[in-house]
């Protein structure tokens, strides 16, 4: 499994051109456990207020009326589900993961289909059932990528200190505001 990320730098880039793929995205560095945590704390505050949104929603549907059972968690997995799949396969970021500078790629550092994207989520959920051992992999394996990183065949890249053109603009123009 792990020769498929070192056969990366080996693959042919992707074109930029309409597929919104930096050219040098398969240069980049598997993003570090820090960032990861921090966009997942950023994007948490999003999920919840999401969540709060859907909860309120279901009382005043059910004129006030106990929310909880099966029913109601299933809805609140497809939301964080539907959240980060939206996000990985439409705009390769989460809001957190845009301040921390790390996007979700697929092997040949494009943005993940739905399937993939799908796939991911479903397995990064089954592998932190047992104490995040999904996640904290990372800690372990040599190219820093989590078990589901591997098996979905995707994985988090950090951008660099500058990969956004407001980011470049503000240092070429010392006059630009931002």
């Amino acid at each position: 499994m792990q020769a498929r990320f070192a056969k990366l730098s080996a693959m042919p880039k992707a074109s930029s051109a309409g597929e919104g793929v930096p050219p040098h995205i398969h240069e980049m560095p598997n993003a570090s456990m820090r960032r990861r945590l921090a966009a997942f704390f950023y994007d948490s505050w999003m999920l919840l207020a999401i969540w709060i949104l859907t909860t309120m929603t279901i009382i005043a549907i059910r004129d006030g009326g106990e929310v909880g059972g099966l029913l109601y968690q299933l809805v609140l997995y497809l939301e964080w589900m539907g959240f980060y799949v939206y996000f990985w396969c439409v705009k390769g970021q989460t809001l957190g993961m845009q301040v921390w500078k790390i996007r979700c790629v697929d092997l040949n550092g494009r943005s993940l289909s739905f399937r993939r994207g799908i796939t991911r989520f479903v397995l990064a959920t089954l592998t932190l059932i047992p104490f995040g051992f999904g996640f904290f992999w990372i800690l372990v394996h040599r190219e820093h990528i989590t078990v589901y990183d591997d098996m979905s065949l995707s994985r988090i890249v950090y951008l660099g200190e500058n990969p956004y053109r407001s980011e470049q603009s503000s240092k070429t123009d010392p006059g630009a505001t931002t």
